[in-house]
């Protein structure tokens, strides 16, 4: 892989791994907007801190070149289940969007690393 690929992949990657790793501990702090939107989506309040613990795991795991599989794993993961908990609660489609489009982001991460190997 040329350098210019090298860096546009850890860009892939750091676009994916910072936002994880942010949103996740806003989650493990329970920030207020963050608990709304989980009882919004009928999830009890300590699994906030579950899904914030495995998103952040997921952000880490993404940099580490012997761990980066499964760290994508888990990522689309909770990504899956975002799409599905958005949806359940019958969430606009811009809500449940967000999500798909980061999930697609995450594909195109794993299409490069089959590519790469």
């Amino acid at each position: 892989m040329t350098l210019v690929l090298q860096i546009v992949f850890w860009l892939l990657l750091l676009a994916m791994a910072v936002p994880m790793c942010f949103f996740g501990l806003t989650k493990v702090l329970r920030k207020p907007e963050k608990m709304a939107a989980l009882a919004h989506l009928g999830y009890p309040v300590w699994f906030l801190v579950i899904v914030g613990i495995a998103e952040i795991a997921s952000g880490v795991l993404i940099l580490i070149p012997d761990t980066r599989w499964t760290g994508v794993a888990v990522t689309a993961v909770i990504l899956l289940a975002a799409i599905l908990s958005h949806a359940r609660a019958g969430d606009s489609r811009a809500q449940i969007m967000t999500p798909v489009y980061v999930f697609l982001h995450l594909m195109v991460i794993a299409v490069w690393m089959v590519a790469a190997s």
